[in-house]
């Protein structure tokens, strides 16, 4: 299923002043897919031990597309996209990407848990991601788009979620870490750095925008509707600021990790 209708531009227009480079996603071999067909994972009985061990990891939002690393999800550390989404606070429903019936992958260029070949450098060659999401006037589904390009990834249907069925009341970007069950160290996020040490040194997000409930194009957030919280500030921090390179709105978080405290 395709999207009914578009944003202006999908995604806000490139920032001409911007100075980073693309993230590249791993594409499918051979050049993805024929066409009408779209990739499959193999689900293997460790797949599914592994999903059941990570399935109620931060359960704040119904939706999210993302990039993260998760060894107890794919048996790796490598960097990879992702999607999640639960209607009950992954009570009884919710699942990663697409090892549960929820996100519909549309595209057979990508894969929704691909790996990401390159990735920013602390104090070196920073890269960037875009993320869209947004709902389909006419179907009410949750469209998912990723990169310059505006590729289309898939979508979530209306009918799995009880309190997006027109509108999301609030958002939320950011990151999120977990241990291990008895593990007292918590995991790097982001760079590994606190926001405080600035660009090319900490992650951050830029170009936040939102869509209003009556509108076709993206906007920017007013800074009074907005809260920045970390649970964990010996860990990890958040920090606004606006990048001498574009006009958007912009954070920083992130940090070592270690033993957190309450």
């Amino acid at each position: 299923m395709r999207p009914t209708t578009f944003l202006q531009g999908v995604t806000p227009q490139e920032d001409s002043s911007s100075i980073l480079e693309s993230s590249k996603i791993e594409e499918l071999p051979r050049g993805g897919c024929p066409s009408e067909t779209v990739p499959i994972r193999r689900i293997t009985k460790e797949d599914l031990i592994r999903t059941k061990l990570s399935s109620n990891i931060h359960p704040f939002t119904q939706e999210t597309p993302s990039s993260h690393v998760n060894p107890k999800l794919y048996g790796d550390n490598k960097t990879r996209l992702f999607t999640r989404w639960t209607a009950d606070n992954y009570q009884t429903t919710g699942c990663y990407n697409t090892l549960c019936p929820g996100f519909v992958q549309i595209s057979n260029y990508f894969s929704v848990d691909s790996i990401l070949d390159t990735v920013s450098i602390y104090n070196g060659i920073q890269r960037q991601l875009k993320f869209s999401v947004f709902q389909d006037q006419f179907t009410g589904n949750w469209m998912f788009f990723i990169g310059h390009q505006n590729h289309f990834m898939g979508y979530w249907p209306r009918s799995i979620f009880q309190n997006l069925g027109y509108y999301a009341n609030s958002i939320e970007w950011g990151g999120a870490t977990h241990s291990l069950v008895g593990e007292e160290n918590m995991p790097q996020m982001g760079s590994g750095h606190f926001p405080e040490e600035g660009y090319r040194k900490a992650c951050f997000f830029h170009r936040v925008h939102l869509i209003p409930t009556i509108g076709d194009d993206f906007i920017n957030p007013s800074e009074t509707d907005l809260a920045m919280i970390s649970n964990k500030p010996n860990c990890y921090r958040v920090l606004g600021k606006d990048l001498i390179w574009s006009s958007e709105y912009a954070f920083y978080f992130g940090g070592p990790g270690g033993t957190c405290g309450s």
